[in-house]
């Protein structure tokens, strides 16, 4: 019998699957190696727009990302029961509003899905709270659960505002709302280090 060198060759489609399968291999071993832990958790997505109006509105970035990670995990298109949209979850009511004091021309929903627009609206929303309470934790709770539930709660004291008391807020979502945001906000402040804005 004859011996014959095997001319064989695997089919394209499964090489170019496996091209594939070593290229995703070293892109997730450069990721884990070029950042800690911290970091793929708490990543700084959309950073230049968080920087950008965090700072034309007098707050600390680290506050909008916490409130983007915890809100959508960074899900443009993320729409809730409720029908909040965005990276953000603004309610379109309040989106047509703050669109409207912030001069920000034409308004319609779908613009909520737009990262820029998105987290403009959501970083003046969220300064224009502090501006209303003076207290970063009262601010996040009224952003969540509506400044009319906030305000009811600090009048007849079922709520003294403070973060300690957070499991008095009567709504769960809002409690976990606060100590979730709360916590996110410290993460990326002890991660990336200081920067200018609130003052927490």
């Amino acid at each position: 019998m004859t011996d014959r060198k095997s001319s064989y060759k695997a089919p394209r489609p499964v090489i170019f699957l496996l091209t594939i399968r070593a290229i995703a291999v070293v892109l997730i071993a450069v990721l884990f190696l070029t950042r800690t832990p911290e970091k793929i958790m708490y990543p700084k997505l959309h950073w230049d727009k968080v920087e950008q109006y965090a700072d034309a509105f007098g707050i600390d970035p680290y506050l909008v990302m916490a409130l983007i990670k915890v809100e959508s995990n960074f899900r443009p298109s993320a729409v809730s029961k409720s029908g909040a949209i965005g990276l953000m979850q603004i309610m379109p009511d309040t989106g047509a509003w703050a669109a409207q004091m912030l001069g920000a021309g034409s308004y319609y929903d779908d613009r909520l899905k737009e990262p820029d627009f998105n987290i403009m609206i959501g970083s003046w929303y969220m300064a224009h709270m502090l501006s209303l309470y003076n207290d970063p934790t009262v601010a996040v709770a009224a952003y969540n659960a509506g400044r009319g539930n906030v305000d009811r709660w600090l009048a007849d004291g079922t709520w003294s505002g403070a973060a300690e008391a957070a499991s008095d807020v009567p709504y769960k979502e809002t409690r976990e709302f606060i100590k979730k945001v709360m916590r996110a906000w410290e993460m990326y402040s002890d991660i990336y280090g200081p920067v200018g804005g609130l003052i927490h």
